[in-house]
């Protein structure tokens, strides 16, 4: 091979003549030959070291006798091929054929027409690449040379692979395996590799996954990075299958760095699709639309019309679940016509296949399964046994649905079926556990829900303890209530508690820290993160106007991209840890609490509610008088007049009673029927999901004594809480604590408020306005060992509470954003609007409130709704003053509710602030 460096110093024909006639002794064509090796090296490992190859290269065969031309056009095609410019190619690539077939070099021409097959492939036209493959196979076969015919047949094993003929696309490649397991080396490599690719279809994944292991190795041998890249990148994908999700995503990350890297656009956009496809499986859709939506342009660009088509198909899914239905129509319209213009069975049936589940999900039965049926016909006919698993699950669940006699029985039979994924297990196990309840046989369905707990913790297991692994698990939780719904209708009290125990603490895990992103990054991604910093710090500071529609959609681009380079930061810096699921066993509720406490824990079935009340001698289960349809309602109304409250200057004596009316009802409804009996002076309370957002310490009892006045009230984020807890309390005033605010024209008060806590901490750090940055706050937040105060404006997504976010002097920080260096203070308050509210999906579980718990503080202090500022600032006070004498967060935290309450009969004044932890 000729260096860069070599053919860089031959600047004129002179040169270049003398150069060849002292290396090459005047051989021309050995000169060529070794110009043209020396760009296949290195299309293999650096496309942008192939491009400034390039042109040295041709500066010298310009210099040469015309008949060397059609090398040259040949050169430049193999550029745009794997650039993935594959028109320009093809243009090229013919321009080339002509030119050796003027010459007569119908070896070269044969050649050319092999790279002209995967040409024509990525350009969709599959009838002109198996055209232009079969002459240059009949061309080998007559001269006897067998390893070009290998070659040429690998390239058409690709065409039927595209084609998604897979049975055909496996005999090309077995037949070119002969011949190259001889010799080995690279060849071999190439072809095991695309036989994995079929082999990954037709549900073989083991043997998939030791030809693309092979692959890679080879590949790494010979220094071919691209290459490597392309065969870890596709055994990322049967990660996903076998539930390391984790290892999948930071597999696919680091490869779209070094494709990136390397200037290989194609593969690069290739990888983004299916880091789409896996945010979708992973409940992440908004994240999964963005990078869809992203790359169809750039495929569109390219040519490549079989990806296009891909990324709408995505994207239809992605809105689908986000109850987008015109979006997603329109998407999922795009992609079918793109599909049927290619021809191709295996994704037509996959468009089937989504609008099956879009009518499965409409409750549209017969609709369901005929379009199920039809997508099981393509991909039959593809050879896909995967997908075709798929589809014979949803048409049997929508059998289900109409009440189809035998589709039970059928389903079960389908789980006896080794080659079925944990995703496929769970649907069926879950669709047979919801036909059993509806049949009112509790035992079987506990038997089923159990199965479909079972695959999901496997594919728990498969994730790191970050917010993905939270989301997945909320959208799984749905089958554990069904076993504590089981064990209910059995009589079985004390197991469907502690089983509702076992589950919440598993869901929500503390999240483990990661370390510090900045070292060692690749230069270009930390400044993407800095610049989307900075472009989301500029946005907020915007005023509102007309254009805030425009300005909330760039915001929320930005956010996703923000979200999506900090997750490839992660994957680049550390090695992939799956979440380590707790299995200590617990018996009995007693193990977790104290003679003094009773614990209610709240539990969602369907559209009832109610909660289990126990403590050290017993557990009951109580049904709520209040519909979880009516407890939503209620809380919207008294959220409304909260808020309005809030914002309105005056006397708020309507707004008072209106709100003190709707507490007394969400007291009857929710909290009387489970404290009848209870003689405790300590109640601990587990609220997830709908129940979240009540403000507990302001509901009142029958004579109006307010929960917080009558018993010493804790919010828990998690059972797990209980286990080791240490008692006494903590002297904040000899640990290292910070106080971090930022005020404004709508906070006046909150430095104010930052300085008045730092005159009872006088050891306290106090960063105020400019000095209030992300960067500081992470720091402090990690290595605070007493407690960190953060007064400054918030803001909830309600869309995804992932987004809800602490506005700071240089941006925002989010959730995300304290999984890296994580949380070592024992305290975090977050002073801000709705810190502690869930967003409106995910199951309203998540908050800024309780990613600062999981992320590692023991106590946070959060708001449920709007707080005015100078009241906040006279109840952080308050809460400080406690604290600073008696150094127990919930004592402090319940004084300061009680004096605001004694000022004022506002609930909607003081009733926002919660405490979390115990």
């Amino acid at each position: 091979m000729i260096e860069t460096r070599t053919i860089a110093r031959l600047r004129t024909p002179t040169a270049v003549h003398r150069f060849i006639a002292k290396r090459y002794r005047g051989d021309t064509d050995r000169f060529v030959y070794e110009l043209d090796s020396g760009l296949t090296r290195l299309l293999r490992t650096d496309l942008g070291r192939a491009r400034h190859y390039l042109e040295h290269a041709l500066r010298c065969l310009a210099a040469l006798p015309e008949h060397h031309r059609p090398r040259g056009l040949a050169m430049q095609a193999r550029l745009a091929h794997w650039s993935g410019r594959f028109a320009r190619a093809l243009d090229l690539y013919r321009q080339a054929l002509q030119g050796y077939i003027r010459q007569r070099d119908f070896y070269a021409a044969a050649r050319t027409r092999r790279a002209l097959v995967e040409v024509n492939m990525y350009l969709g036209r599959y009838e002109d690449a198996l055209r232009e493959g079969k002459k240059a196979l009949r061309y080998f076969r007559r001269q006897g040379l067998e390893s070009d015919a290998a070659q040429v047949m690998t390239n058409i094993g690709n065409v039927y692979h595209r084609m998604d003929r897979n049975r055909q696309a496996l005999r090309m490649y077995e037949q070119a395996r002969k011949i190259f397991a001889g010799d080995g080396g690279i060849p071999l490599a190439i072809v095991d590799f695309n036989r994995a690719n079929i082999y990954a279809n037709l549900n073989d994944l083991k043997r998939a996954a030791a030809l693309y292991q092979a692959a890679a190795r080879q590949y790494q041998r010979a220094g071919l990075e691209l290459a490597e890249a392309q065969a870890r990148y596709s055994l990322a994908y049967l990660f996903f299958l076998e539930n390391s999700f984790a290892e999948a995503l930071r597999t696919l990350e680091r490869v779209h760095e070094v494709f990136s890297r390397l200037g290989d656009e194609r593969s690069a956009a290739v990888t983004q699709l299916d880091l789409a496809e896996i945010n979708l499986h992973l409940n992440q859709y908004g994240s999964a639309v963005w990078l869809a939506e992203q790359i169809i342009p750039r495929f569109r660009s390219l040519g490549m019309r079989y990806e296009q088509a891909k990324a709408h198909y995505l994207a239809a899914w992605g809105h689908a679940e986000m109850r987008n239905p015109a979006r997603a129509a329109a998407q999922l319209s795009a992609a079918r016509r793109l599909f049927a213009a290619e021809g191709n069975e295996l994704w037509q049936g996959m468009v089937a296949y989504l609008q099956a589940r879009m009518h499965l999900a409409g409750r549209r039965w017969s609709l369901a399964a005929r379009t199920a049926s039809q997508a099981g016909r393509w991909f039959r006919r593809s050879g896909d046994v995967r997908r075709g698993y798929d589809a014979t699950i949803l048409r049997l669940r929508a059998g289900l649905g109409r009440g189809a006699a035998g589709s039970a029985a059928r389903l079960e039979r389908l789980l006896s079926n080794k080659g079925l994924t944990s995703m496929q297990r769970f649907a069926i196990w879950e669709s047979l556990g919801e036909h059993q309840m509806a049949q009112g046989r509790p035992t079987e369905a506990l038997r089923c829900f159990r199965g479909a707990v079972k695959e999901a913790e496997k594919m728990l297991g498969g994730l790191q303890q970050d917010e993905i692994r939270f989301f997945f698990a909320a959208n799984k939780y749905q089958v554990y209530a069904r076993v504590v719904e089981c064990l209910l209708a059995l009589g079985r009290v004390q197991a469907s508690f502690v089983f509702n125990l076992k589950a919440l603490a598993l869901i929500n895990q503390p999240v483990a820290a990661m370390g510090r992103l900045r070292h060692r990054l690749p230069p270009h991604l930390l400044e993407s993160i800095v610049r989307l910093r900075r472009d989301l710090n500029r946005l907020q500071r915007m005023p509102r106007s007309s254009k805030y529609r425009a300005v909330a959609t760039d915001s929320s681009r930005l956010e996703q991209q923000l979200w999506i380079q900090q997750r490839k930061a992660r994957a680049l810096l550390e090695r992939s840890r799956s979440a380590h699921q707790r299995r200590r066993r617990l018996e009995h509720h007693a193990e977790l609490l104290r003679p003094d406490e009773t614990l209610i824990d709240f539990v969602t079935l369907g559209d009832t509610l109610g909660a289990f009340v126990a403590d050290r001698r017993s557990v009951r289960f109580v049904r709520c008088a209040m519909s979880t349809s009516a407890l939503e309602e209620l809380l919207r109304k008294f959220n409304f007049v909260a808020e309005q409250t809030v914002y309105t200057s005056g006397r708020h004596d309507r707004l008072t009673v209106t709100l003190n009316d709707y507490l007394a009802e969400l007291s009857r409804g929710l909290v009387r029927p489970l404290l009848s009996g209870v003689s405790t002076s300590r109640l601990l309370i587990l609220a997830e999901g709908t129940v979240a957002p009540v403000p507990f310490a302001a509901l009142p009892d029958e004579t109006g004594a307010r929960l917080c006045e009558r018993m010493e009230l804790h919010r828990l984020v998690t059972p797990e809480s209980l286990s080791g807890r240490r008692g006494g309390s903590i002297d904040f005033r000899r640990q290292r604590n910070a106080v971090i605010g930022m005020g404004s024209a709508e906070l006046p008060m909150a430095e104010v408020e930052c300085r008045h806590i730092r005159r009872l901490f006088p050891g306290a750090e106090l960063l105020l306005g400019e000095a209030a940055t992300t960067a500081a706050l992470r720091e402090h937040l990690a290595r605070s060992n007493g407690f960190v105060h953060i007064a400054t404006h918030a803001a909830r997504s309600a869309e995804n509470p992932l987004f809800s976010r602490l506005m700071m002097a240089d941006g925002p920080l989010f959730p995300f954003d304290l999984y890296t260096e994580g949380v070592s203070a024992r305290l975090v308050v977050l002073s801000g609007c709705q810190t502690a509210a869930p967003g409106l999906y995910y199951g309203s579980a998540y908050s800024l409130a309780k990613a600062v718990h999981q992320a590692g503080a023991r106590y946070v202090l959060a708001s449920l709704w709007s707080v005015a500022d100078r009241l906040t600032m006279v109840f952080m006070t308050e809460f400080y003053r406690h604290l600073s004498r008696e150094g127990a967060p919930p004592e402090a935290w319940r004084r300061a509710v009680n004096t605001l309450a004694e000022r004022t009969e506002n609930p909607a004044l003081w009733g926002a602030f919660v405490l979390l932890g115990v």
